[in-house]
């Protein structure tokens, strides 16, 4: 099934952030690690993209009457983007994959020496 497309943009591009949700209802997605006698089963959650949400803040207001997308009064609005506070949610975002992965290592560690004491 095709998306309508969207709708043409008025204005400064205004930021967006993206909300999370569990995937699935149980919020699981099982990985089975096998082993000599025998396999064991772990559990790990997935996320799915539940909503995105506009920044209704307004952006920086400039005069620049030369501009070519100045107003009536010859200020131009610039979009909403902090690259500060971009860079700042990326860096969070990196660490926290890098959590969850040395996380989820450790369980398949576990569960593999888990297997090994039950030889």
């Amino acid at each position: 099934m095709r998306k309508p497309p969207a709708p043409k943009r008025v204005g400064p591009f205004q930021r967006a952030d993206v909300i999370f949700t569990a995937e699935g209802g149980d919020s699981s997605v099982s990985q089975v690690v096998a082993g000599r006698r025998g396999s064991l089963e772990i559990t790990q959650g997935g996320v799915r993209v539940a909503q995105i949400i506009t920044d209704t803040e307004a952006g920086p207001r400039v005069y620049d009457p030369d501009h070519s997308d100045a107003d009536a009064d010859g200020y131009v609005n610039y979009p909403n983007v902090d690259v500060v506070v971009e860079m700042t949610n990326m860096l969070s975002a990196t660490r926290s994959y890098e959590a969850n992965l040395a996380a989820v290592e450790a369980v398949k560690r576990m569960a593999l020496k888990a297997l090994e004491i039950g030889r």
